[in-house]
Protein backbone atom coordinates (compact mmCIF):
# COMPACT_ATOMS: atom_id res chain seq x y z
CA UNK A 1 0.00 0.00 0.00
CA UNK A 2 2.72 2.58 0.94
CA UNK A 3 4.00 1.88 -2.56
CA UNK A 4 0.71 2.57 -4.30
CA UNK A 5 0.27 5.60 -2.53
CA UNK A 6 4.11 6.66 -2.81
CA UNK A 7 3.71 7.77 0.81
CA UNK A 8 2.94 5.70 4.43
CA UNK A 9 0.70 8.17 5.60
CA UNK A 10 -2.47 6.16 4.71
CA UNK A 11 -0.81 3.91 7.95
CA UNK A 12 -2.06 6.99 10.10
CA UNK A 13 -5.75 6.04 9.22
CA UNK A 14 -5.50 2.26 9.48
CA UNK A 15 -3.76 3.38 12.99
CA UNK A 16 -7.14 5.08 13.71
CA UNK A 17 -9.73 2.41 12.37
CA UNK A 18 -8.13 -0.41 14.59
CA UNK A 19 -8.36 1.98 17.60
CA UNK A 20 -12.03 2.38 16.62
CA UNK A 21 -11.93 6.41 15.90
CA UNK A 22 -12.29 5.36 12.46
CA UNK A 23 -15.12 3.44 10.69
CA UNK A 24 -14.89 1.08 8.31
CA UNK A 25 -16.49 3.32 5.81
CA UNK A 26 -14.66 6.62 6.61
CA UNK A 27 -11.44 4.83 6.61
CA UNK A 28 -11.98 3.56 2.83
CA UNK A 29 -13.01 7.38 2.26
CA UNK A 30 -9.54 8.82 3.80
CA UNK A 31 -7.77 5.90 1.35
CA UNK A 32 -9.67 7.31 -1.36
CA UNK A 33 -9.48 11.22 -0.52
CA UNK A 34 -5.34 10.09 -0.05
CA UNK A 35 -5.15 8.75 -3.76
CA UNK A 36 -7.01 11.88 -4.77
CA UNK A 37 -5.25 13.73 -2.54
CA UNK A 38 -1.92 12.61 -4.34
CA UNK A 39 -2.79 12.67 -7.78
CA UNK A 40 -3.83 16.56 -7.49
CA UNK A 41 -0.65 17.75 -5.05
CA UNK A 42 1.67 16.02 -6.10
CA UNK A 43 0.97 14.56 -9.68
CA UNK A 44 -0.51 17.70 -10.62
CA UNK A 45 -3.85 16.73 -12.31
CA UNK A 46 -6.45 20.22 -12.12
CA UNK A 47 -9.26 17.99 -10.78
CA UNK A 48 -10.05 14.61 -9.72
CA UNK A 49 -14.35 13.13 -9.74
CA UNK A 50 -14.94 9.41 -7.89
CA UNK A 51 -17.82 7.49 -8.23
CA UNK A 52 -18.65 4.93 -5.86
CA UNK A 53 -19.63 1.72 -7.06
CA UNK A 54 -21.57 -0.59 -5.01
CA UNK A 55 -23.40 -4.04 -4.96
CA UNK A 56 -27.31 -5.06 -5.20
CA UNK A 57 -27.86 -4.14 -1.46
CA UNK A 58 -26.11 -0.85 -2.01
CA UNK A 59 -23.13 -1.29 -0.16
CA UNK A 60 -19.96 -0.21 -1.34
CA UNK A 61 -17.64 -2.09 -3.64
CA UNK A 62 -15.24 0.64 -4.66
CA UNK A 63 -14.36 3.92 -5.59
CA UNK A 64 -13.58 4.82 -9.33
CA UNK A 65 -11.35 8.14 -9.51
CA UNK A 66 -10.91 9.60 -12.80
CA UNK A 67 -7.56 12.49 -12.77
CA UNK A 68 -7.84 15.32 -15.36
CA UNK A 69 -6.00 18.59 -16.64
CA UNK A 70 -8.43 19.82 -18.83
CA UNK A 71 -12.31 21.09 -18.47
CA UNK A 72 -13.52 18.90 -21.00
CA UNK A 73 -12.29 15.99 -19.49
CA UNK A 74 -14.19 17.10 -16.27
CA UNK A 75 -17.44 18.06 -17.98
CA UNK A 76 -17.62 14.71 -19.89
CA UNK A 77 -16.92 12.14 -16.36
CA UNK A 78 -19.45 14.38 -14.64
CA UNK A 79 -21.69 13.92 -16.80
CA UNK A 80 -20.94 10.35 -17.19
CA UNK A 81 -20.81 10.27 -12.87
CA UNK A 82 -24.50 12.04 -13.06
CA UNK A 83 -26.06 9.73 -15.42
CA UNK A 84 -24.49 6.82 -13.73
CA UNK A 85 -25.93 7.55 -10.49
CA UNK A 86 -29.52 8.17 -11.86
CA UNK A 87 -29.08 4.51 -13.24
CA UNK A 88 -27.47 2.71 -9.92
CA UNK A 89 -31.33 1.89 -8.21
CA UNK A 90 -32.77 0.54 -11.54
CA UNK A 91 -29.64 -1.47 -12.30
CA UNK A 92 -29.69 -2.66 -8.33
CA UNK A 93 -33.32 -3.58 -8.62
CA UNK A 94 -32.97 -5.30 -12.08
CA UNK A 95 -29.73 -7.27 -10.40
CA UNK A 96 -32.03 -8.35 -7.25
CA UNK A 97 -34.87 -9.66 -9.55
CA UNK A 98 -32.55 -11.58 -11.39
CA UNK A 99 -31.13 -13.21 -8.44
CA UNK A 100 -34.69 -13.86 -7.34
CA UNK A 101 -35.85 -15.45 -10.61
CA UNK A 102 -32.40 -17.93 -10.87
CA UNK A 103 -33.57 -18.88 -6.85
CA UNK A 104 -37.25 -19.92 -8.03
CA UNK A 105 -35.91 -21.46 -11.12
CA UNK A 106 -33.58 -23.77 -9.13
CA UNK A 107 -36.41 -24.74 -6.98
CA UNK A 108 -38.12 -25.35 -10.44
CA UNK A 109 -40.45 -22.78 -10.42
CA UNK A 110 -40.63 -21.14 -14.07
CA UNK A 111 -42.13 -17.90 -15.18
CA UNK A 112 -43.74 -17.32 -18.70
CA UNK A 113 -40.95 -14.12 -18.91
CA UNK A 114 -38.16 -12.81 -17.18
CA UNK A 115 -38.72 -10.86 -14.24
CA UNK A 116 -35.60 -8.43 -14.62
CA UNK A 117 -36.91 -7.77 -18.40
CA UNK A 118 -40.37 -6.78 -17.07
CA UNK A 119 -39.59 -4.64 -14.14
CA UNK A 120 -41.27 -1.32 -12.98
CA UNK A 121 -38.87 1.55 -14.17
CA UNK A 122 -37.95 3.92 -11.15
CA UNK A 123 -40.54 7.33 -11.50
CA UNK A 124 -38.78 10.15 -13.35
CA UNK A 125 -37.62 13.04 -11.75
CA UNK A 126 -40.03 16.10 -11.52
CA UNK A 127 -39.74 18.77 -13.99
CA UNK A 128 -37.33 21.06 -13.81
CA UNK A 129 -35.36 19.01 -10.65
CA UNK A 130 -31.95 17.01 -12.20
CA UNK A 131 -29.55 14.29 -10.13
CA UNK A 132 -25.96 15.64 -10.60
CA UNK A 133 -22.89 15.12 -9.77
CA UNK A 134 -21.62 17.11 -7.63
CA UNK A 135 -17.24 17.04 -7.48
CA UNK A 136 -16.20 17.75 -3.96
CA UNK A 137 -12.17 18.20 -3.86
CA UNK A 138 -10.33 16.02 -1.97
CA UNK A 139 -9.17 17.28 1.71
CA UNK A 140 -5.89 16.93 3.64
CA UNK A 141 -4.85 13.60 3.89
CA UNK A 142 -5.53 11.98 7.77
CA UNK A 143 -3.65 12.73 10.09
CA UNK A 144 -4.02 11.06 14.11
CA UNK A 145 -4.70 13.03 16.83
CA UNK A 146 -1.97 14.32 18.89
Amino acid sequence: MTRMFGTDIWLESLDARRQHILTGAKFRGELTNLMRWRLEQDLGYKTTLTFQVTNTGGSEIFDMIFATDHWAGEKIMTDLYTAAERRQSELRQKARLQRRQTKLEADGIYGLFDMADHAPLPAPAAPGFEVRHQPTPPHQPYRLPR
